[in-house]
């Protein structure tokens, strides 16, 4: 290959200045960093950001709203009435959370007292994968859309996942977590709900249920018995002839009593039943705090009062219902005991009141005994006991809220095949390099581990897995440190940690192209994509070595561009990272707006006729790599005296010209193909190797000397 001559290399010179213009054009036509800076550090009041289409998702049919100052600050949603039937919060203004990039985004959601999400969207995103990129924005509202109806604290079981929004997955369980958190605090700062520390019953939340949700989810229960139901009782009891002021023989059909109950702390449950607060309100100013009570109902001949209520002798003690819970029996009295009148629970209502000192537990299952009482001719009584087993719904159980998982926790349980698969391919890898001078020794069998090992990484890793290693990974890695974050950030994308683990572990040991030259989907993309040309017989292009030397610059530039800007600027980063057409070729598989398109087709087509054209030099991922490649210990790829005087077949060989005229490898440039490595081991190809072929060819094929007679020189020579 001839040196470049001046006017190559002032075309070179001339190439460079113009990609740096275009490099600075393509910054400022794709953003406007001021206008997300002022929206992050001061964002418009929220009742300003909620828009009619806003409004619509976050809360549709919202009648009337009033600003909140908090904290935290919000927007109330005010009925017809005027009261309050929720809240609606921004995570930007609660919390401040962000996703994969530095930027904060802003998802707005609306909480009701019950703390159901109304529904939730965003409006302000700079997640690189997002942002200006029309499909995802509208994956991200379905997924967030999905919340709806949930309670804030259950939003993993929403019926869509965070990999529902393809190619950014980090943001959406980010946005998730943040709804989350800002709706716990809206809870306790707005509606004031306790802080619980341990299971507790709910006696402050009214929430609306009709008499057959009550029914339904347990917390009315009855005892009901016929005439016919007594009279088997009185039976199975031995019992005859006993007074219950009634012929149970006449009817055995006629209902008895249909005695009802339930725990009527929870004011969900008793002002429902009664349609009122007013025996609520009775009860919290007439006993000491902490009481529980019980509502008993009935319909039926039989009256579950008795009638030992109206004798003062007996303490007008409750006679026929009492209530047991382990070895405790609780007995009521008329001064316990508040008629209630007609309810949904019967004709016959009342509350009895148990003090906070009883040991009475009603969080834990108890009985309600409903006993009916049998005189005898000769004045024995008898005592039939029906009981019924309760337990409180728990709904109107308050727990202690969870310790909020970690996101990194999800996102690994849920990359377990993945990373599986991954753990495979690493393995193979391993033992390629292991096994590399073996490998090299068989032309063939070389092409076919390498063109295969390409195509699972465009395919699987790219395509499939979206384990696209970024630039944006190295700069966020980076910068995680002065931002405060933990370890947890780094886990927050399992296969790209995994992968990050191993370029650097190989980085250090053999240098820069374990991952550039095999790990990279784009880099395969382009490798396997130059192959079709050279199958069309596409003309191939390369620079002399001298103008080489100069293209390899601009990616050191952009690189530094980039993580300066990353510290000092980072929506200016951010885009700057578009450099990189990983995103749109890989990760989101062109579906990009034209521009981004145009951008990695343009490389794509370069690449056709010069190898790996933008890994060599615009790749500031590449880059990053190629400065630390010279801390690397170990050189795999051999050389010999030869190899570049007089011998540059290998030179010529190397796809990426990555070996100089005097044979000398250039590690930071090299992709450890290992094509040099199969000519080096090719005593065919190979001057040195096959001039010591030919020798012991010539050797075989001389005819044996005479016996007595001395061996040639060269025979001596070959065996030695």
């Amino acid at each position: 290959m001839a040196f470049a001559s001046p006017s190559s290399l002032h075309t070179a010179r001339n190439a460079l200045v113009l990609a740096v213009w275009l490099f600075a054009l393509f910054i400022v036509a794709l953003i406007d960093p001021a206008a997300a800076n002022e929206y992050v550090d001061n964002p418009p009041p929220l009742i300003d950001r909620l828009t009619p289409e806003v409004l619509a998702v976050v809360w549709p049919g919202a009648v009337s709203l009033e600003t909140v100052e908090g904290p935290p600050p919000a927007v109330a949603v005010l009925d017809e009435a005027g009261e309050v039937e929720g809240y609606i919060f921004s995570t930007l203004d609660v919390i401040h959370a962000r996703g994969f990039v530095p930027t904060p985004f802003d998802a707005i959601a609306g909480v009701r007292a019950d703390g159901t999400i109304t529904g939730a969207t965003q409006v302000f995103n700079r997640d690189t994968f997002v942002y200006r990129d029309a499909e995802r924005t509208a994956l991200l509202a379905i997924y967030l859309s999905s919340f709806t109806g949930l309670a804030y604290n259950q939003l993993t079981a929403a019926p869509r996942a965070p990999d529902f929004v393809d190619g950014t997955t980090i943001t959406a369980r980010a946005m998730r977590g943040a709804i989350t958190d800002s709706a716990r605090i809206v809870m306790r700062g707005l509606f004031g709900a306790p802080v619980v520390t341990e299971p507790t019953l709910d006696r402050e939340v009214y929430l609306p249920r009709t008499m057959d949700e009550l029914w339904a989810d347990g917390s009315i229960r009855s005892i009901a018995l016929t005439n016919g139901d007594i009279a088997a009782a009185l039976e199975a009891a031995g019992a005859t002839g006993y007074d219950l002021d009634t012929n149970l023989a006449a009817d055995p059909d006629e209902l008895y009593i249909d005695f009802r109950f339930a725990l009527a702390t929870p004011p969900t449950v008793t002002q429902n039943i009664l349609g009122s607060r007013t025996l609520i309100d009775r009860i919290a100013s007439e006993y000491p705090e902490g009481t529980n009570t019980i509502l008993f109902g009935s319909n039926g001949r039989y009256n579950f009062q008795g009638v030992k209520f109206q004798n003062a002798s007996s303490g007008y003690r409750l006679e026929r219902v009492d209530v047991t819970q382990g070895d405790n029996t609780f007995e009521f009295f008329r001064d316990t005991f508040i008629r209630a009148g007609s309810s949904g629970l019967g004709a016959y209502t009342g509350i009895v009141a148990i003090a906070p000192d009883s040991g009475f537990d009603p969080l834990q299952p108890f009985s309600v005994n409903l006993h009916v009482l049998a005189t005898a001719p000769d004045g024995a009584v008898t005592t039939l006991t029906f009981p019924t087993a309760y337990q409180v719904p728990p709904q109107y159980v308050l727990l202690p809220e969870p310790e909020p998982e970690p996101l990194w926790v999800s996102t690994w349980r849920d990359a377990t095949p993945q990373l599986i698969v991954l753990g495979i391919a690493l393995t193979v890898l391993t033992l390629i390099f292991i096994f590399q001078a073996r490998l090299a020794q068989y032309r063939r069998l070389h092409r076919w581990v390498r063109n295969g090992f390409l195509l699972f990484t465009l395919v699987w890793i790219g395509y499939i897995a979206g384990a696209q290693f970024s630039i944006i990974h190295v700069i966020n890695y980076l910068k995680a440190p002065f931002e405060g974050l933990d370890l947890g950030f780094y886990l927050l994308e399992p296969l790209i940690f995994v992968l990050a683990i191993y370029i650097v572990v190989s980085l250090i040991l053999i240098g820069r192209g374990v991952f550039c030259g095999w790990l990279c989907p784009f880099g395969a993309l382009q490798e396997l994509s130059h192959k079709v040309g050279r199958f069309l017989r596409l003309p191939e292009w390369n620079p002399s070595p001298r103008v080489q030397q100069w293209m390899w610059l601009p990616k050191y530039g952009i690189v530094f561009f980039i993580v300066a800007t990353a510290f000092l600027a980072p929506e200016i980063s951010a885009v700057a990272a578009e450099v990189e057409p990983f995103k749109t070729a890989i990760t989101s598989t062109f579906g990009r707006p034209w521009f981004y398109v145009a951008y990695a087709g343009a490389l794509l087509v370069i690449g056709l006729f010069s190898e790996r054209f933008f890994c060599r030099f615009l790749c500031p991922l590449g880059a990053t790599f190629a400065l630390l490649d010279r801390l690397h210990l170990i050189d795999l790829l051999k050389r010999r005296p030869e190899c570049g005087s007089p011998c540059h077949l290998c030179e010529r060989s190397c796809p990426v010209r990555a070996i100089k005229p005097t044979g000398e490898i250039v590690t930071a440039e090299c992709f450890q193909c290992l094509d040099c490595q199969v000519e080096y081991h090719d005593d065919r190809r190979c001057p040195p190797l096959a001039k010591e072929r030919k020798v012991r060819e010539r050797a075989t094929t001389r005819p044996a000397p005479p016996l007595g007679q001395p061996v040639p020189a060269f025979a001596r020579t070959v065996e030695a």
